[in-house]
């Protein structure tokens, strides 16, 4: 599933933004200060980001020049009301893919986010996942293991793919359901044990422990190289 940040302080446009591209069946995530927006975006992978410039503690701007520095190269479409020509010239110097002037209409937001996604950049070629076995393509959806494809529901997958961007990593059952399960306001613990179920016989053999641990009291973790089996 295609994964949008939108970093903006203005919390009635960005649910409206939110609601629009949550239609499109995107993935989205909110950040409403530039410090979180910052934070999320070290943390973790997005297909696109919307970024405004004008937050309340850390500029747009410096956001993305810090971002580009550290090589991030996800498409982001600036949103500002500045409208003056050497804005827009800085603000696309800095990195920004694109450039919408606030108040603008949904529509043409939407048109830019669906062309920023078109583009056949590097950063889409590398967005392949490829993790001990297995490699996944996000926007064909397709899996494979060495030259077996594993066939999967988009849930499963959309699982498989979280866990395969932070391998090794713990997360609470809560955080998987908030990350997988963005806009699903159905989904619980159950739901989510199903699904690990479902995935574990997808992906496990039976010569090895499971990929995904039950971590104790915590959650789940997701070996690349789960161990043998004993006796």
């Amino acid at each position: 599933m295609t994964k949008v940040l939108i970093v903006e302080d203005d919390k009635p446009l960005s649910n409206v933004i939110e609601n629009w591209l949550k239609l499109q069946k995107y993935s989205i995530e909110c950040a409403y200060t530039g410090g979180d927006g910052q934070a999320l975006l070290e943390q973790f992978q997005y297909d696109l980001v919307i970024l405004d410039w004008t937050l309340p503690d850390v500029e747009g701007i410096d956001i993305l020049r810090s971002f580009r520095a550290r090589g991030g190269r996800t498409p982001v479409i600036l949103l500002t009301g500045k409208s003056e020509v050497v804005h827009r010239v800085e603000g696309l110097n800095v990195g920004a893919d694109d450039y919408l002037a606030k108040p603008f209409d949904m529509a043409e937001l939407d048109a830019r986010v669906r062309a920023l996604l078109r583009r056949p950049t590097s950063a889409y070629i590398e967005s392949i996942l490829e993790v001990g076995e297995f490699r996944l393509n996000p926007q064909t959806r397709q899996v494979t293991r060495g030259s077996e494809t594993i066939k999967m529901t988009p849930r499963e997958c959309s699982l498989l793919e979280f866990f395969l961007r932070y391998p090794d990593t713990v997360f609470t059952g809560e955080a998987l359901i908030a990350r997988v399960w963005e806009s699903d306001t159905t989904a619980s613990v159950e739901t989510l044990r199903t699904s690990i179920k479902r995935l574990r016989s997808r992906i496990d053999s039976d010569e090895k422990e499971s990929h995904i641990e039950n971590v104790f009291g915590v959650g789940y973790r997701f070996h690349s190289r789960p161990p043998d089996k004993k006796g």
